[in-house]
């Protein structure tokens, strides 16, 4: 209900209400005031065939409306009287018979309605109940705003100046459901119609922000910005109970803290029910469906790429061939375990393909990118991204699409090489960089994804951090089996397929599991069941196995298993077995994690350089071939040594050179007893080199010749 306030007395909460006029009388006015402003638009051209025009009585009526309910068109109305040179004065004056005529528009004691953008705007006017805030109006090509100033004769007068060359609305608030932050669904219209622009409220009310919508077709600028935020502040301060208000969000997948308020697949919502809500199906107030609101104009483009096109069936018939393709089933399946993740209480999972030759990887990632979205990479809202973009970039996207996949294609493509470790790393760890400014700590991005990544080389080529390769799943050799004639048929033909119809069965993932929401704990149990029959399954000989490593790709494949149990039960006639995808490529994942360590690869390295480097050790050098300051260390002649100490600064700069982080590989030599530490607990340790005493990064004969007796 809205309470009776005048027009522009403030309530309790400092927000104008709009006067209580009865509906009914307030059509009246607005059809009143159309057929009077039309008659006015009208004016100028009758003037110059008839003087007299002015002194009609349509004319003479329409101006005692609009003098009483819209001082815009009473304002323009005079300038046309003025350059036809015809009496303002007398036209007023005999107008005067007509006020107070007709019906009467509101109950006796009731405020006058104030004029709305419907009225003024006619039957495509995105907002009409809004009401125009006292000295704004709006025409069909601007925004206006009156000033009052005083003419030759001294005596007040009113005239309009546009403030904005297009009419412009507040459609909707948006309040964010997990920041509380809150965006202005703002419209203005061009030649071609409306337009829409979303923007965070404290940029749409700040003067010196909002001109940043320019790039957008706004119609703003430095010269009018001041006189546009006056007018959006006070049209939404007198609308502040009409404007609809509608719950939105910066991410997709699933919304509120345990999912309850649904999952979001681009601009379409699950809702708890299972029902499927498209964007345009909203309600006002606090029950409406969550909308998404990208907080940068890149964010949109994701949520864009996530939609459906042909049909189900066709989907289905379209991946029926990779059904004896484990490679690019797995893909299918590592597809749908992102909006597992929260439910089983998985970590993130990363996998990736790769081979040297041009072999259907892409095609990999078009396979997972058709259960959500555009699958063609070189369309412009594609669900497919590249190697090829910043590090802010593929943060961004990673906390947009949390719940759903991210797909990243052609490592080689990277600009730098240490981007990729970055990534994966961020993505395993499921955070982005803590940021900060003058205002204070910036939002830290946090997401839940799997990353499928392709490329020439394993991607965990491109970091040395022990942890970030122990997350990752290699997978290695010809999606299809095959490169020859025959394979790039099929591979062609799944492509023009799959960019004809994608996008069903994700939706119809997730409405299984918001139907089975009573499950969720025993899915979370039976995960945990995987996970153990996974680290559990090791070949024959697996004396050369990093068990810790396993037991960590095991909560991946127990994800994808896991995910291809769901989605056989989601989707009818899925043209696969329900088999365990990873059964024919597991044993090979585990029997790489034999695979030297972070720190055994450095320390080869390291060995390496020094075995090169020889005569730059002090005890191996040659009699005056060094300088002070110029040694690499001390190592000592012949068997007698029983260690290589590096100056630090050249240990440390040798680790970086070799892409290894220093501190990282020396933490994991020391903790693995391969230095000879100091009391002060650090990496060095002071070591006699000729007279000096200097503090030196001390390795152990026994890990030396232990590591060089398994090579």
């Amino acid at each position: 209900m809205i309470p009776e306030h005048p027009v522009g007395k403030q309530s309790q909460d400092g927000a104008h209400d709009v006067p209580n006029v009865p509906k009914a009388a307030a059509e009246l006015l607005y059809k009143g005031l159309a057929s009077a402003r039309a008659i006015l638009d009208g004016l100028a051209s009758a003037l110059k065939t008839d003087a007299g025009a002015a002194f009609a009585e349509p004319v003479l009526g329409a101006i005692a409306l609009v003098r009483a309910k819209d001082p815009a068109t009473w304002a323009r109305a005079k300038t046309v009287l003025q350059k036809a040179k015809v009496s303002v004065k007398e036209v007023e004056k005999a107008s005067r018979k007509y006020d107070n005529r007709g019906v009467h528009l509101v109950q006796p004691g009731a405020m006058p309605a104030a004029i709305t953008a419907g009225a003024l705007l006619g039957d495509d006017c995105p907002a009409p109940e809004l009401a125009m805030p006292p000295g704004f109006s709006l025409r069909e090509d601007a925004t206006t705003k009156m000033f009052q100033d005083r003419d030759e004769n001294g005596e007040k007068t009113m005239h309009e100046v546009v403030i904005a060359h297009a009419p412009v609305l507040i459609a909707a608030r948006l309040r964010d459901i997990d920041l509380g932050t809150e965006s202005l669904d703002i419209r203005f219209r061009r030649s071609d119609g409306w337009h829409k622009v979303v923007v965070d409220r404290a940029v749409a009310l700040d003067s010196r922000q909002i001109t940043q919508l320019a790039s957008r077709g706004f119609p703003v600028a430095s010269t009018n910005a001041q006189y546009l935020v006056e007018y959006l502040h006070d049209l939404e301060g007198l609308n502040f109970h009409q404007i609809p208000t509608t719950r939105s969000t910066s991410h997709l997948g699933w919304q509120g803290k345990e999912g309850e308020l649904g999952f979001l697949c681009g601009q379409t919502l699950i809702l708890p029910n299972g029902f499927i809500a498209l964007h345009d199906d909203r309600e006002d107030g606090a029950s409406a469906p969550i909308v998404f609101v990208g907080s940068a104009p890149g964010d949109e483009q994701i949520a864009d790429s996530i939609y459906a096109k042909g049909s189900m069936a066709g989907w289905l018939l379209a991946i029926r061939p990779i059904a004896k393709f484990p490679r690019v089933l797995l893909g299918l399946y590592v597809s749908f375990v992102p909006p597992l993740l929260r439910i089983l209480g998985a970590p993130n999972l990363i996998i990736d393909w790769w081979n040297r030759t041009s072999t259907g990887k892409t095609t990999v990632l078009r396979v997972a990118a058709s259960v959500w979205g555009n699958p063609d990479e070189q369309a412009p809202d594609s669900f497919i991204g590249c190697w090829d973009a910043t590090p802010v970039f593929i943060e961004r996207a990673s906390s947009v699409v949390t719940g759903l996949p991210l797909l990243l294609d052609e490592t080689k493509r990277a600009k730098d090489s240490k981007l990729v470790g970055k990534v994966l790393y961020e993505v395993a760890q499921g955070r982005g960089r803590s940021r900060g400014n003058v205002k204070g700590i910036a939002r830290t991005g946090a997401w839940r994804t799997a990353l499928l990544s392709t490329g020439e080389s394993p991607a965990t080529s491109f970091t040395q951090d022990g942890g970030t390769r122990a997350r990752v799943l290699e997978i290695h050799g010809h999606p299809f089996d095959h490169a020859d004639e025959e394979t790039a048929k099929l591979v062609h033909k799944l492509n023009l397929d799959l960019k004809t119809h994608f996008g069903h069965a994700g939706l119809l993932f997730v409405k299984w599991l918001v139907e089975n929401r009573s499950l969720w704990e025993e899915f979370a149990e039976t995960y945990r069941i995987l996970v153990g029959q996974f680290s559990e399954m090791l070949p024959a000989d697996h004396s050369r196995i990093n068990l810790a490593v396993v037991n960590r790709l095991a909560h991946a494949a127990a994800a994808i298993h896991f995910a291809s149990i769901c989605a056989h039960a989601a989707i009818d006639d899925l043209p696969c077995g329900l088999d365990d995808p990873l059964e024919a490529i597991w044993r090979d994942i585990v029997a790489a994690t034999g695979e030297a360590s972070g720190e055994e690869r450095a320390l080869r390295q390291v060995l390496s350089w020094a075995h090169s480097r020889q005569e730059t050790f002090r005890g191996r050098h040659r009699p005056q071939s060094q300088v002070n300051g110029s040694w690499s260390g001390r190592w000592d002649k012949a068997d007698h040594w029983t260690f290589i100490a590096f100056y630090p600064h050249v240990l440390k700069r040798l680790l970086a050179d070799f892409e290894f982080e220093p501190d990282a590989i020396l933490a994991g030599w020391k903790e693995r007893g391969w230095l000879d530490v100091g009391p002060s607990r650090g990496f060095d340790k002071s070591t006699r080199v000729g007279k000096l005493n200097p503090f030196l990064i001390v390795i152990r004969r026994e890990a030396i010749d232990a590591m060089e007796s398994e090579s």
